[in-house]
């Protein structure tokens, strides 16, 4: 594994309904923008969150580690609940599921993957142990 900080499974966290508006959308974020979630919108509309969101708690609620774009699509639809799964993670943890998360989807265009591992090396990784 290249990250160092992560066990066998860093997600694995207890699931609870949350209030919409307890969570914050992550201050980590790797994309410089949403896109477009007009199909994500009607896919949670037809079929509801079929995948949880992954949170952490802090200070004033919780910050999203992985799906941003289906909480933006969850408030668009005015929902009041959804299911998450509540984990325990540090900055540099919670980053780096956030980064595998995307990788692993392809969701992040060259530009932010690139500026996203820079921003790893920079923030956590100075000696470049990890990548």
């Amino acid at each position: 594994m290249w990250f160092g900080g992560l066990g066998s499974n860093p997600l694995s966290g207890f699931l609870e309904e949350l209030e919409v508006r307890r969570i914050h959308p992550s201050r980590l974020s790797l994309r410089d923008e949403l896109g477009s979630l007009d199909e994500l919108v009607a896919s949670i509309e037809e079929k509801g969150l079929l995948q949880p969101i992954v949170v952490r708690p802090v200070e004033d609620g919780f910050e999203v580690v992985a799906g941003n774009r289906r909480l933006e699509a969850c408030k668009r639809l005015k929902m009041n609940k959804i299911p998450c799964v509540v984990v325990e993670l540090d900055d540099r943890e919670a980053f780096e599921a956030s980064l595998i998360e995307n990788l692993q989807h392809k969701t992040l265009n060259p530009i932010e993957e690139a500026k996203a591992f820079k921003r790893y090396v920079d923030d956590y990784d100075e000696t470049g142990k990890y990548i």
